[in-house]
């Protein structure tokens, strides 16, 4: 009897244990749980690629235009041993905007764009409470104009740069970030100014552009402050109201 009992026992116990088999597989629809979080994975990477593609898209227009609108400036003078160098961009067919402090000694500018082509001075006008310059051209710039933006970037915002460094060749470094929109820093300045984490900036690269992912000019590069190492620009509103009250645009 006991021996029939156990068996009995085991035999409960299987059919038990197939039961429990049985409903699971039938109750536990894993085929197509599987299937939706694939799908929602495939679709989440879908996204993040397009954005990625975007992005670069992005990047790769503001790139070509900062390369047609910016120039190099040599400049030469008396005073001034050899030649300077810096950078500038144009803002109309006969107009280049660079930095007061690139231009101030010297009694003559040549305009070189990108690619070799070039373009003589024939006057300029500087600013008197900011760092800035427009100077005229005999001959039609080399270069596309900027609009300027109509809005300030925000802090983390990512913005490109410009320039040529020790007047050598263009710069576009395009993975900048903006730290603060209006920084009142140690260096001395009668506005706030833009403070920017960025590599790329050296001297000559002053008067160069900083762009918005439209491709717009945010700000004038003017100086890097040594404590921190931000490159320092103008903001765009303030190159705005300059050449609105100056009647250079």
């Amino acid at each position: 009897m006991i021996g029939r009992i156990r068996s009995r026992r085991r035999m409960a116990v299987v059919l038990a244990l197939v039961m429990l088999g049985a409903v699971g597989c039938v109750e536990a629809p894993a085929e197509p749980i599987l299937q939706g979080t694939a799908k929602l994975s495939s679709a989440e990477r879908s996204s993040t690629i397009q954005e990625e593609t975007r992005r670069r898209a992005d990047e790769d227009g503001v790139e070509r235009r900062a390369r047609a609108a910016s120039v190099r400036l040599r400049i030469t003078g008396p005073d001034i041993y050899g030649a300077s160098v810096g950078s500038g961009f144009a803002v109309e067919a006969h107009t280049v905007i660079t930095n007061a402090h690139v231009v101030a000694r010297g009694t003559q500018v040549d305009v070189v764009a990108w690619d070799g082509e070039e373009t003589q001075a024939t006057s300029g006008r500087m600013a008197v409470r900011t760092d800035l310059a427009a100077v005229a051209t005999a001959g039609r710039v080399p270069a596309t104009p900027l609009e300027l933006a109509g809005e300030q970037p925000q802090p983390g915002d990512r913005v490109t740069i410009v320039g040529f460094p020790g007047g050598g060749q263009i710069t576009v470094e395009t993975a900048a970030s903006v730290v603060d929109p209006a920084y009142e820093g140690p260096l001395p300045a009668r506005e706030p100014v833009m403070a920017i984490a960025a590599d790329s900036v050296e001297p000559g690269s002053s008067g160069g552009p900083v762009l918005n992912r439209a491709g717009e000019v945010v700000g004038v590069v003017f100086a890097v402050e040594r404590a921190t190492g931000r490159v320092l620009a103008i903001p765009a509103s303030t190159l705005r109201s300059w050449l609105r009250s100056s009647g250079i645009r």
